[in-house]
């Protein structure tokens, strides 16, 4: 996870993040600072009190406090802060700190030393905290479908001409011999199997590496590069300044629209010692999963205050280019295409598997409440 810095895209942009996802192996359990509450949650306490004429009434049920540290801020994991701004946290009884930390890696290590309660990251992180036997479970999913695209420059586009209604194989065909911009190994894995699908090699592309995208942004505005691979609303926001414009998405690709891609995760020794706000705080980001896609109108001004620097342009461009998980619910069979996928891409070890009750869960998700 990568931070946007260094470049003026649009004023007020610079602290922004563009989404590039964290595939190192999870890191040791660290304890990480963040200005959070601990790992345990006290019971909800009520208490009752008397009125002036003498007669007693109950006090409003105290809301229980929940950390969620969030791998990057981005559209992918809008519900976490749609929830908070739209008092759904409020509703279900909690009283939710969101905290944003660099990358998956620290997000789920603080949420196995107990530094917050929930960690709002990608599939693959998910998997791989199991493979490294951290007791993780996916509580609610975010959203369904791999968001990254692949942006090209306005130069290359003039000179590599091609339709609108091109397939998706005459689209990828287009980008052979271009100068890649590549900041980890996710964007390898999406340039191997562009080069796959166009019908030639990887090592046709010509590549440089940068440490950030914020760099690689600008060396496409400079020229140096041809394209590189980001998600809305980065992408939108390229668009608008007229640098160039997405190719194709990866949920064009096999598996890409149909995989679990963004989730909340919770230690499974926490959920079975705190159910009922565990349930909140699933229940609340699945209200938020339905309020993004059901009213997206209503969204758009939410999603301006989460994100500043982007326009309510270019989020109502990246909202309809994101599917979030209805009720917040997944099946095994998105849980199947993830996994292949970052099988494919060399993401996660051949032989991963994310099991029901081990890796990901619905149980928590209150769908009486969501109407």
């Amino acid at each position: 996870m990568l931070s946007l810095s260094g470049i003026s895209l649009k004023s007020g942009v610079e602290g922004l993040v563009f989404r590039r996802r964290a595939v190192g192996v999870i890191v040791s359990v660290c304890a990480v600072a963040l200005s959070a509450c601990g790992g345990s949650t006290p019971a909800a306490q009520s208490s009752s009190g008397t009125t002036a004429a003498g007669s007693t009434t109950t006090a409003p049920k105290a809301l229980v406090p929940a950390t969620i540290a969030l791998a990057v801020n981005v559209l992918d994991l809008a519900p976490v802060g749609v929830a908070q701004k739209e008092g759904f946290f409020k509703k279900e009884g909690i009283n939710a700190t969101v905290e944003v930390v660099q990358g998956s890696s620290v997000a789920d290590s603080a949420l196995a030393a107990g530094t917050v309660q929930f960690s709002g990251v990608s599939s693959t992180a998910a998997v791989l905290a199991d493979a490294k036997g951290l007791p993780l479970e996916s509580v609610v999913s975010c959203n369904i479908g791999n968001t990254i695209q692949i942006f090209v420059s306005k130069k290359w586009l003039a000179s590599h001409p091609v339709s609108a209604s091109a397939t998706t194989q005459e689209k990828l065909a287009s980008l052979k011999g271009a100068t890649v911009g590549e900041l980890s190994s996710s964007d390898v894995a999406v340039y191997k199997l562009a080069a796959k699908d166009g019908g030639y090699s990887y090592s046709q592309f010509h590549t440089i590496s940068f440490t950030g995208q914020a760099a690689a942004a600008a060396a496409l505005k400079n020229g140096l590069i041809d394209t590189f691979a980001a998600s809305p609303p980065a992408t939108a926001q390229l668009a608008a300044e007229g640098l160039g414009s997405v190719l194709i998405g990866v949920s064009s690709l096999p598996l890409g629209a149909s995989q679990e891609y963004d989730i909340v995760l919770a230690s499974r020794t926490y959920a079975q010692a705190h159910p009922d706000v565990v349930k909140g705080v699933a229940t609340a980001i699945a209200m938020a999963d339905n309020f993004l896609t059901d009213h997206p109108n209503q969204a758009v001004p939410v999603l301006v205050s989460l994100f500043p620097g982007f326009t309510a342009s270019e989020l109502k461009t990246s909202l309809a280019e994101t599917v979030f998980s209805k009720n917040g619910l997944v099946t095994q069979s998105n849980w199947n295409d993830a996994i292949q996928w970052n099988v494919e891409t060399g993401a996660i070890p051949s032989g991963s598997t994310a099991k029901e009750g081990v890796v990901w869960t619905n149980q928590y998700i209150d769908t009486a409440a969501l109407g």
